[in-house]
């Protein structure tokens, strides 16, 4: 048989069938699944909850992982129907929580447990819970950068375990050009640092005066943030989180978020 003829004649084939509608559903590319990447948590059960974490969906493996305020997680999804949702954390990280870290963990933990569906509206993801009312509310986020950008501490390292930074203190740090600029909550500061890929030094911490009292009640938040500081020789960026740490592979000191201001 001629082979050309007989690639021809396939090819009319295949053409005719898709035209008419005979090729099966298999055979006809699907769209992207919408909860594929990564997403930042808004609100839990209907309140503002930031920060509070991130989850990143994997598709191909009905793999989820991603950060609670306090601890990174991993897991498994599992969709059915159109907007059918269950999702199952099964390996936590399980470092000391304390204040408003504390409470939103748990609240995206239950948020995540009590989870029967989904939907999105452009980069908003609403997960539900079975009698339609949002268990928590995200938005669809790209990777942190630790350079040149305004970012928000959330978290401190303090006597051994993970302290929140609230959000009303406005503590914030920025990378960029060698300079380190920032407020702890209560006061101004500036250092210098070098950085070799994951590697980073920080020296020359220079604080504002001191005032009699930080605002807030932030003195021991105050003195955590500037003892992190040079205690930093290391970083690492999971989604929108960037933790720096004591060493490679070592212990975080400051949890830091972009900004987005």
């Amino acid at each position: 048989m001629n082979l050309a003829k007989h690639f021809a004649a396939n090819a009319k084939i295949a053409t005719m069938a898709l035209i008419t509608g005979l090729l099966p559903l298999s055979a006809i590319a699907k769209p992207a699944n919408e909860l594929a990447g990564r997403w930042t948590v808004e609100k839990l059960a209907g309140e503002q909850a930031m920060p509070a974490g991130d989850i990143s969906f994997a598709p191909e493996q009905n793999a989820v992982s991603g950060a609670t305020a306090c601890n990174l997680f991993r897991g498994e999804f599992k969709q059915s129907g159109d907007n059918g949702l269950t999702i199952k954390a099964t390996a936590m990280t399980r470092r000391s929580c304390f204040d408003t870290a504390a409470g939103r963990e748990k609240a995206f933990l239950d948020a995540m447990r009590e989870t029967t569906g989904f939907k999105i509206e452009e980069n908003r993801l609403t997960l539900t819970r079975s009698d339609g009312t949002p268990a928590a509310e995200l938005t669809r986020a790209s990777e942190a950068q630790l350079e040149g950008t305004r970012h928000k501490i959330v978290s401190f390292s303090m006597d051994g375990g993970l302290h929140s930074a609230p959000a009303q203190t406005g503590a914030v740090i920025t990378f960029k050009d060698g300079t380190v600029e920032g407020n702890t909550g209560c006061r101004g500061f500036k250092a210098t640092y070098t950085r070799d890929k994951d590697n980073i030094s920080v020296a020359d911490v220079e604080p504002a005066k001191t005032p009699e009292t930080c605002p807030n009640d932030t003195n021991d938040q105050d003195a955590a943030i500037l003892a992190a500081l040079p205690a930093a020789k290391a970083f690492d960026i999971t989604r929108n989180l960037i933790r720096l740490l004591d060493g490679p592979d070592g212990n975080a000191v400051l949890w830091i978020t972009p900004a987005n201001e």
